[in-house]
């Protein structure tokens, strides 16, 4: 049976710091092969590498020895093709839901129409809650209980891939 290839490719990632106290190796030969669709979580302790890895992933760090293939193209710098979760709430307090969206969009292509924001809502369960107020402005509580702040964050990752479906892709 043949393996699908791989969509994200890490080979032989390694990542060394240099300190006044001598080279702090922070990721040594980490290799990962995820295919399309794939979901994919990487666990460790407390400063064993995940932030690492994932900023080179992200082309926000360069590797010291390895690298990263997504889709057939070498990592080398930031792109518009990959985004970023973070694991606690990142929305601007002072713009509405729809607003941050589109705050992404904008940085993607310039002057993209507030309405373009509507399908990313949508494909994270949040299809006409654009005007609500994001976490922090909010008196709703219960909403932020409720887990909408974790559906509202990766609209702003989704923008950067070029339509609302690719979401589903992402890896």
């Amino acid at each position: 049976m043949t393996m699908p290839p791989s969509f994200v490719e890490i080979a032989q990632l390694g990542k060394t710091y240099p300190t006044p106290a001598g080279p702090a190796e922070i990721v040594r030969d980490f290799t990962l092969h995820v295919g399309e669709g794939e979901f994919v979580c990487i666990v460790g302790h407390s400063g064993c590498g995940k932030s690492t890895v994932l900023s080179i992933v992200m082309g926000l760090n360069q590797p010291t020895t390895g690298g990263v293939v997504i889709a057939g193209r070498e990592v080398s710098g930031p792109g518009t093709d990959r985004g970023v979760v973070f694991q606690s709430a990142t929305l601007l307090p002072w713009l509405s839901v729809r607003d941050n969206v589109h705050l992404s969009l904008d940085q993607v292509r310039s002057g993209a129409a507030a309405l373009e924001a509507e399908p990313y809502l949508d494909a994270v369960g949040l299809a006409g809650q654009g005007s609500r107020a994001p976490p922090g402005r909010s008196h709703r509580d219960d909403d932020e209980r409720a887990g909408r702040h974790h559906r509202r964050d990766p609209c702003r990752a989704v923008p950067a891939a070029p339509g609302p479906r690719r979401d589903r892709r992402h890896v």
